[in-house]
Parts: structure tokens; C-alpha cells; sequence
């Protein structure tokens, strides 16, 4: 109490938020009392908040070493708090098992000792504890309104969470301990009706076992206690029917779904199970199911159900799957329909795609044509009727065949949609900014459409600006338009303008989880973008700054992740809720591993490489050599545990027709990155040399895989220098096309030239260079010196603001409401940005050739 007493100006100023003040406080405080141990912890805590990790480490480690004496207890909580967040959690552990040692009555210290050994993983310590817990402390739990019998549960969720790792240490052992320890444990105590929880953790054990059919009878027996909290528990219901279907027990399975559906159930998981169930069973049974579905379609009202009518067409899709060619007709009338009751509904498309596609080439044609005729004439005034508008061009987009795509068809589709557009804004005019606007589906339908022209024109420069200047233009109507902004920035990053694409990434403003599962958008092979010449006593390193932030800041959810997810587990822990606790640390693990973070920490790598200011002193250079060399080595360690993949490609709504490309596609830098790709790169930047499995090179562009192999060529001492000379040429080949479709903006380009495409294949010739720069003899040099500087050339021509403009025909067209004007100002802002964009990029392209050797 009396060193409680002498720190409260520390408490004080900690619990203000005065970290700075806390500290000078714990100073002084030292300076009288220097073997205070509270007010070393304290400052600690205060130093670890201000973000001065190294001197709390350093006060921690004194702490640790002194080691706590007797009546110092209120030293732990600050001090395990400040070591959990450094990382430090085999100290924090250390301490705290010894406290419990010490205080073998304290519960709620072994509660929390328990919480810090999930947390770092020691399953097995933590089942250890948790058992004595059980033993010590269950007598105890109903006073303080605790779960009865909790820790006897925690003890089989910590051998639950030790059997993920088949090669722990007792791992082996786990789940046939665990599955004895509860049969044990409900014969004196049977499992009640509030016990889903803990049903819950009985049946992952025995499904972990593969005794799904135990688990299955435990369940799936009438009047049983497993039976009835299924019934009451949705989770545990759909384990049910999962555990069915692995058995092959469907009958169970449509009995089961149907019983739900019939007594007034919608969920689409339900009719989802009754259909695939009915599939597996025959055409008898899928006959017999669309009738049971007509049936509930005569109720009066039914009509308008969803849920009831999708499962419907999804009946008879999976007739006509199944070889019965009298549900075609079927299947085309029951579109129809759904179209009429539905047309005017924001999900109507979605609802119906996965039905138009399997309709036969002549159904397509006749839907086309009798959705068409019940298109809404122009002005419209209601947005009842723009919905059902956009229904029918979404519906007639999907259906139209892909031999009569053209690039000036897809621009005469463009401008269409655009003027259907603007007649559209009207009806949300009166809408608050944070609103979307109900119209901005046709600017996105308009938008694919021109980036569809765009790939048929073999990359004419003129559709990609038009897509810009549309998108642009949209968003000031509908600001909160995130599928629009995230064309853009895809769009951005095709043009070369990553400055551009980068603010706008920043106005999505993604949070948490979505860094991981969306910044792939801007991140794809965005380390182009960030070379730097070493020469330039002033470099324009902005491009570079921009590229390393946006990586950065993207990674800041996997060291949440570190805290955040063990957070997670504790709070699901000490509310009972077991069946969600081993979800949270596959979460955990999925961030941890995560592909999306490997490709960042690669991109990051080689954004420093490309910027040949950070080695031009040797102690700079070897400092991020070094930091390159523990980037790859944390890649390679997740390797092999393998990785996990959030990433979403369908965030991206596609409203392109069916077998053609899809949005995702058409905006692609290159091919997906995957697990492949990584290997190959990092492979390139490890120091030590590593096989590259030819499997792994598909996920590359032909320069990726180029580089890898010269690379690897060069360090196994049989390198080939007409590699190198041939990877130059062909990137000439690639910047000498850009030129011509810039200058002829209206010619067809014999080779699809996108910006993107000329900045990666120049910056992966720099890196080339870069890597095999200690291996070249005279000769190879001069000629790799001709090379660079013919390419540095061409690209002093990307770096000039464009002098001349193709007429932006399709917003011309199909904004014409707007006025000439309007859309030349549109066009020329789009272009300015454009430009500034591209001077810079291919401005330090320019400088680091000139420079290269």
C-alpha cells in the first residue's frame, strides 16, 4: 500500500494518458527509491505507451533479473501488460508461473496465467492449469455467477487447440484424452439444455477422431439431449446436417431440411441441403422436391417469397444437370417470371446469373428478347422503374454472346448506358452525400463496357482515359461509391498514374481485416513504380515514399493481428463460448500465414531495392540488405507452413457476358499472384539459393520469369548473357509500342501496350541489372549499356506530356446532355492527371537506365 501510495502521481498521469509525465514522475521517484519495483514497472508500462520500446526493454530486463520479492505482487499486472506488448511473452509467462506457484489460491491469477499461455500457444501448460483449476476452484464458480464446470472445459479446448499441431509434444495423445475426460466427466454430470457450448467442444473432438458417425448418433438421436439443442442451436443444427452428408446419409438430410422448410423456415441453407440432398437421391426425388416447392408457391402470397421462388429454379436447374431435357422450357419460363416479380429489385441479376448461365443458346436469345420489351421509356421518374432498367441491362449484358463482341460495339454499348446514366442521377438528386446513387450500376455497366473496348482495341488510349474521366465524374455524384472507386483505382494502375491510384485507395478507407483481404487493388506488382535514380543529387523520390507507405500501412493488421486475435480467444474464453474460440485462432493463423502479407513484405523488398538512393552508402546499403534478407527469411518460414489465402477477386461486381473475361481480369496487371510467385521472387532476393519449381513460374509474366531465370543462372555460375541482351530488346520492343498507340492515339497497335506493361518490363530490366551487374565482363557491359540507353530514349519520349488526343467519342455520345464542354474539360483534367502522372514515373524510369551500369 505504501509504494501504491508512493507511485499515484505515476497512476495519475498513466490514467490521464500523460505517458511523458508518467515517466518523469517514475524518475524521480527512482532517484529516492531506486529498488522500487512498482514504479520501474510502471515506467516501463509509461515508456512502452510513448513508444519507446527499446528503453522499456531495457527497464523490463532489470526488473526480470532483479527477480520479484515477497509482498511485491501489485508489480505483476503492469509488468506482464508492458512484456505481453513486446513480444515478451515467455518472460511474462515465467513470472506469472512462478506467482502461481506462490499463491496457489489466487484464482483470479491463474486465470490469468492461463489466458497468457493460450496466448502464446502453450496449449499443453495451459490444459496442466486449467485441470488444477478445475480441481481447486469448481466449488467456487456458482458464487461468482461463473459457468459451472468451466475449467474442465477449458482444459479439453486446450488439448483441442495442442491437436492442431500433429507435431507438438503430447498432440498424439489429445483427442483420445479429451474424448475419455468427457465421457467420464457427463456420466456423473450429463449434458443439460444449456450446455451447447460444451456439446459443441464433445463433437469436434470425436469429428477430429473422424468418428463422425459417434458424433452423428450423439446429434441425431430422437429425444435426445444432443437432438434437442440442435434444434434450438442453428450452428450445431447445420454440424448436424454436415456430418449427414460426409455419411452419405441423405435421406436424413431432405427429411431433416424439409421438416425445417415446412414448418416456416426460408433460410437458403435449408434449401440448399433439401435440393443437393434430392439430387444425390435421384430424378424421382428432384421431381418430387419442385412439387413439395409448388405447393408452397399456391399459398396465398408466396409468390413474393424469395428465398421459395430461387429454390424453385434451382430445382429445376438440377433436373436439367441431371439429364432431363423438359426442365429447359421449364427453366426459361420460371427466369421470365422471377424477372417480372422481381425486375424492379436492386438483387434481381444476382439472384438470377447462376440461372441465366445454364440456359441453352436459344433460351438466351428469347429472355433477351422479352426482357427488352419491358424496358422503361426515358425520363424516368421513379427509382422503381430505374432498377428495373438496370435489371434489364445487367440481364441482356450477361446474355450477350461473346462472337458479337466488337470494340465498336462495346462503344456504342458505352455511350447508351452513359445516357441511360445521366437520365438516372435524376432520381437520386435529392439524396444525402452519404447515399449511393441507385443509377451508379449503369455507370459501372458503362464502364465495363469501354474497358471491354479497350482489350478489343489491342490498348487505344483514348477508352482508357474515357474510363477514367466517366469514373471520375461518377464519383462526385455518388461519393460513396466503393465500386467505383475501386475501378478507378484499378484503371489508375493500368494508365501508370499509382500517385492517382493511391489517393483514391486511401478515400476507401478500408479497415482492419479489409488490408488483408482488399489492398491487394493497388499492391499488385506495385514495386514498379518505385524506382529512383542514384546519380540525381535531388531524386524525385515521392513515387517511392507513396509505393513503401501504402505496402506499410497495409501490413499494420498482421502486428494487430499479434494482439488483437489473442484478445479474442480470452474475452470467448471467459464468456463461455467455446465453439467460436478454435475459429478465432484459425483467424489468427490464416493472418499470420496470410499470402496477401508475403506478396506485401516482397513488394516492400523490392520497392527499397528499386531505389538506388538507399545504397549509395555502404552502411545504408547493408542495412537494407539486411532488412531485404529478414523480410525473405520471415516469407520462407510461412512457407513452409503454409499459406493461407483472403484475398477477395470478387469484390469487384463483373457485369461482363458470360465466357468472356471478367472485370477482375480485364484490370489485372499480370497474372494472379499466388503462393508460386512468391516462392520465384523471393527466391531471387535471398542471398541463398533456392530451386524454383517450374510449376511455380505460371503465376509469373514472361519478364518475371525471365528475371528468375537469369538470375538464378547467373548465381549457379553458367550465366548466359544473350539472356539478359534478350530481355532488353524485347522490353524496347514493348516501350517503342507505347509510343506508337500515344502518338497515334486512334491506330490500331499491333500488340496490346498498356502504360503498366512498358513501366514493369523497364523496372524489371533495372532489376536484372541489379542482380547480375558483378558477373558481367566488358563486353556484356557495353552491350547492356547500347541497350539501356536506346531504352532510356524511348522512355524520355513517355516522359513528355502528350501532345496529341483521339476524340473522346463515347462520353461525347453518351453524355451529350452535359455539353461538348463539359466533357472536353472532363477529358483534359483526365489527361493533365494523367500526364503529371506519367512525366514522373517514366521520368525516374529514364534517370535509373541512364545510370544502371
Amino acid at each position: 500500500m505504501l509504494a501504491e501510495r508512493t507511485c499515484g502521481p505515476i497512476y495519475n498521469a498513466i490514467d490521464t494518458g500523460n505517458n511523458i509525465l508518467a515517466v518523469r514522475h517514475a524518475d524521480k521517484i527512482l532517484q529516492s527509491q531506486p529498488d522500487l519495483a512498482l514504479a520501474s514497472a510502471l515506467k516501463a508500462l509509461a515508456l512502452v505507451r510513448s513508444g519507446k520500446r527499446t528503453e522499456a526493454h531495457d527497464v523490463c530486463t532489470k526488473l526480470i533479473t532483479r527477480g520479484l520479492r515477497k509482498g511485491e505482487d501489485n508489480v505483476l499486472t503492469p509488468l506482464t501488460w508492458t512484456l505481453g506488448r513486446l513480444g515478451r511473452t515467455d518472460d511474462e509467462i515465467t513470472l506469472l508461473e512462478a506467482a502461481v506457484k506462490t499463491n496457489p489460491t489466487d484464482e483470479a491469477l491463474s486465470r490469468q496465467t492461463f489466458f497468457a499461455l493460450i496466448k502464446n500457444k502453450s496449449f499443453q501448460k495451459a490444459q496442466q492449469l486449467a485441470l488444477k483449476m478445475h480441481k481447486s476452484f469448481t466449488g467456487r464458480n456458482r458464487a461468482q455467477g461463473r459457468f459451472v464446470q468451466e475449467y474442465f472445459w477449458w482444459s479439453i479446448l486446450s488439448y483441442l487447440l495442442l491437436a492442431r499441431d500433429p507435431n507438438a509434444p503430447g498432440a498424439a495423445l489429445a483427442l483420445p484424452l479429451s474424448q475419455r475426460m468427457i465421457e467420464k466427466q457427463i456420466e456423473s454430470k450429463p449434458l443439460g439444455l444449456n450446455d451447447e457450448e460444451a456439446l459443441c467442444l464433445f463433437l469436434q473432438v470425436l469429428i477430429r477422431q473422424n468418428k463422425k458417425q459417434d458424433a452423428f448418433d450423439l446429434v441425431a438421436a430422437q429425444d435426445s439431449v444432443g437432438h434437442t439443442l440442435c434444434d434450438r442451436n442453428l450452428s450445431l443444427e447445420f454440424t448436424r446436417t454436415d456430418l449427414a452428408k460426409e455419411l452419405q446419409n441423405w435421406s436424413y438430410v431432405e427429411e431433416s431440411c424439409w421438416a425445417r422448410i415446412d414448418g416456416g423456415s426460408r433460410n437458403w441453407a435449408h434449401f440448399a441441403g433439401y435440393l443437393d440432398a434430392a439430387e444425390r437421391l435421384g430424378k424421382d426425388h428432384l421431381v418430387a422436391a419442385q412439387k413439395r416447392i409448388n405447393v408452397l408457391l399456391s399459398v396465398k402470397g408466396a409468390t413474393k417469397d424469395r428465398s421459395v421462388r430461387l429454390a424453385e429454379l434451382e430445382a429445376i436447374k438440377k433436373r436439367l444437370g441431371s439429364g432431363d431435357h423438359e426442365a429447359e422450357a421449364q427453366l426459361q419460363a420460371k427466369v421470365l417470371s422471377y424477372f417480372e416479380q422481381f425486375a424492379s429489385k436492386a438483387c434481381c441479376h444476382e439472384d438470377l446469373l447462376p440461372y441465366l448461365g445454364a440456359l441453352s443458346t436459344a433460351s438466351r436469345k428469347t429472355v433477351t428478347d422479352l426482357v427488352k420489351t419491358k424496358a422503361r421509356p426515358v425520363p424516368i421518374k421513379t427509382e422503381l422503374d430505374l432498377r428495373t432498367n438496370i435489371s434489364i441491362a445487367k440481364i441482356t449484358r450477361t446474355l450477350q454472346s461473346s462472337e458479337s463482341l466488337t470494340e465498336e460495339s462495346e462503344a456504342t454499348l458505352a455511350a447508351a448506358l452513359l445516357t441511360q446514366y445521366l437520365d438516372g442521377l435524376s432520381v437520386g438528386a435529392s439524396l444525402p452525400e452519404t447515399e449511393m446513387q441507385p443509377a451508379d450500376d449503369l455507370a459501372l455497366l458503362g464502364v465495363q463496357a469501354l474497358l471491354s473496348a479497350y482489350k478489343l482495341s489491342h490498348g487505344k488510349p483514348v477508352y482508357l482515359q474515357q474510363t477514367i474521366a466517366l469514373l471520375e465524374h461518377a464519383l462526385t455524384k455518388s461519393k460513396k461509391g466503393y465500386q467505383l472507386r475501386m475501378l478507378l483505382i484499378r484503371s489508375y494502375i493500368l494508365v501508370g498514374a499509382f500517385d492517382r491510384a493511391s489517393i483514391h485507395y486511401g478515400l476507401l478507407g478500408l479497415k482492419s481485416v479489409q488490408a488483408d483481404t482488399l489492398s491487394h487493388l493497388i499492391s499488385e506488382r506495385c514495386s514498379v513504380f518505385s524506382c529512383v535514380p542514384s546519380s540525381s543529387a535531388t531524386p524525385d523520390d515521392g513515387l517511392y515514399k507513396m509505393t513503401v507507405r501504402t505496402l506499410s500501412t497495409s501490413q499494420a493488421i498482421y502486428e494487430e493481428n499479434s494482439t488483437s486475435t489473442p484478445d479474442m480467444v480470452s474475452k470467448a474464453l471467459e464468456h463461455g463460448i467455446y465453439s467460436r474460440v478454435e475459429e478465432f485462432v484459425e483467424f489468427g493463423e490464416a493472418l499470420e500465414r496470410s499470402l496477401q502479407r508475403q506478396i506485401s513484405r516482397l513488394e516492400e523488398s523490392r520497392s527499397h531495392l528499386g531505389n538506388r538512393q538507399n545504397f549509395k552508402k555502404d552502411a545504408d546499403g547493408k542495412q537494407f540488405e539486411a532488412g531485404i534478407e529478414k523480410a525473405v527469411k520471415a516469407v520462407k518460414e510461412d512457407l513452409q507452413e503454409g499459406l493461407s489465402d483472403q484475398r477477395d477477386f470478387t469484390v469487384l461486381v463483373n457485369y461482363q457476358p458470360l465466357d468472356t473475361p471478367d472485370v477482375e481480369e480485364l484490370t489485372q496487371v499480370g497474372p494472379k499472384q499466388d503462393a508460386g510467385w512468391v516462392r520465384s521472387i523471393a527466391s531471387i532476393l535471398s542471398s541463398a539459393e533456392t530451386e524454383v519449381d517450374e510449376k511455380d513460374l505460371q503465376s509469373l509474366t514472361d519478364q518475371e520469369r525471365t528475371l528468375v531465370a537469369i538470375v538464378h543462372s547467373a548465381r549457379s555460375r553458367k550465366f548466359d548473357p544473350a539472356a539478359l541482351t534478350k530481355m532488353l530488346e524485347s522490353t524496347k520492343t514493348t516501350v517503342r509500342a507505347l509510343i506508337n498507340s500515344s502518338e497515334d492515339p486512334a491506330a490500331s497497335p499491333s500488340h496490346m501496350a498498356r502504360p503498366v506493361d512498358a513501366v514493369h518490363e523497364v523496372a524489371l530490366a533495372l532489376e536484372a541489372i541489379y542482380h547480375t551487374k558483378p558477373k558481367l565482363d566488358n563486353e556484356t557491359q557495353s552491350t547492356c549499356k547500347t541497350h539501356l540507353a536506346e531504352i532510356a530514349t524511348l522512355v524520355n519520349h513517355l516522359s513528355r506530356p502528350a501532345q496529341s488526343a483521339a476524340p473522346a467519342m463515347v462520353l461525347q455520345d453518351g453524355l451529350a446532355s452535359l455539353g461538348k464542354d463539359k466533357v472536353d474539360q472532363m477529358m483534359q483534367t483526365t489527361r493533365d492527371n494523367v500526364t503529371r502522372s506519367s512525366v514522373k514515373v517514366f521520368g525516374n524510369l529514364r534517370d535509373a537506365l541512364r545510370d544502371a551500369l
